[in-house]
């Protein structure tokens, strides 16, 4: 039987001291973080990991759409709100 692969292509670029200082804000002043996958149930477990930690996950659509999260792209390291975010990635 051949091995499930889940794949979540998340926001890249942030470093470790970035995320921890802006982790566990409230709401309303949480940081967007954009992901993208062709696993819904993955997408879900990684949204609610992200609400844990207090940022506001916001999904961005299948795993191609993941390009826009890669270096030099629209959402390449830039810390947007949820509605600039989408907007950003409109055909």
């Amino acid at each position: 039987m051949a091995a499930s692969t889940h794949s979540t292509n998340i926001r890249s670029g942030d470093g470790f001291e970035v995320l921890k200082e802006k982790a566990f804000r409230p709401e309303g002043e949480r940081m967007a973080v954009p992901y993208a996958g062709d696993d819904k149930e993955a997408k879900e477990v990684f949204h609610k990991l992200l609400d844990d930690i207090g940022f506001q996950g916001v999904d961005i659509g299948d795993l191609k759409m993941g390009r826009h999260m890669e270096p030099d792209q629209t959402l390449y390291n830039k810390e947007l709100t949820e509605q600039e975010i989408k907007t950003r990635i409109k055909p």
